[in-house]
């Protein structure tokens, strides 16, 4: 089952500094073992902090028989925040949950993962499904995380893998399957790197972040994001 679960109503829960499937050093799996697939944390409440800037309040969320990480049940306003997810507790080593590191379900909502400041960016890597998987609830931000090296896809807005953009992103479901940018040139010019893209959203404000990744394109040609 899972080693922490936030139940409904629970209030505005705060979750730090703890190793979650891990032995002492941070280096060996003791995960979950569950009799399904389960989140080492499941959260089912609102208002609930994951993690946090400093190395004190980081926590370790690896080697485990599930999800690392699992929201649902309509919680809203979750914070996911400066914690490892996947790896050893250097950040770098592969010890990576068996399913998706971070799943949002059963209408998950207004959650943010990462953030746009230094230390709020998880190491999201090397779990057995998808870095972050969404397939209900809307409004979720995803900043400045490494994500890489996970079986599926960084990031997966509903259920069937990458999802095509469509023309004026009129669509709905999994956190709206909000269309992805497309890179039309990418050129160095001195110390800067040139970016061209162009990206079909509905009318509103979204931040656009870039990242380039050591091992290359993704099989899918969709690749994840591991250095911002």
């Amino acid at each position: 089952d899972n080693a922490i679960e936030v139940d409904a109503g629970a209030g505005s829960s705060v979750i730090v500094g703890n190793y979650f499937g891990t032995d002492v050093s941070g280096t060996q799996a003791l995960g979950n073992s569950t009799t399904g697939t389960w989140g080492a944390i499941a959260v089912k409440s609102n208002n609930v902090v994951i993690g946090g800037t400093t190395t004190a309040d980081r926590n370790l969320i690896s080697g485990n028989n599930g999800y690392g990480i699992e929201i649902y049940n309509s919680a809203s306003g979750t914070i996911i925040r400066g914690n490892y997810i996947g790896t050893t507790v250097t950040g770098t080593g592969a010890l990576g949950n068996t399913a998706a590191g971070i799943y949002l379900h059963n209408s998950a909502t207004n959650a943010v993962i990462g953030g746009a400041n230094n230390g709020e960016e998880n190491i999201i890597a090397n779990n057995g499904g998808d870095g972050i998987w969404i397939t209900s609830g809307t409004n979720t931000s995803i900043l400045r995380n490494t994500i890489h090296s996970n079986t599926g896809p960084g990031i997966d807005l509903g259920t069937n893998g990458v999802t095509a953009n469509d023309l004026e992103d009129g669509d709905s479901g999994a956190n709206n399957l909000l269309n992805f940018p497309v890179l039309t040139n990418v050129v160095q010019n001195g110390a800067n790197l040139d970016v061209t893209f162009s990206v079909d959203l509905p009318i509103g404000w979204y931040r656009i972040e870039f990242f380039a990744n050591a091992g290359g394109a993704d099989a899918t040609g969709f690749g994840e994001g591991q250095t911002f």
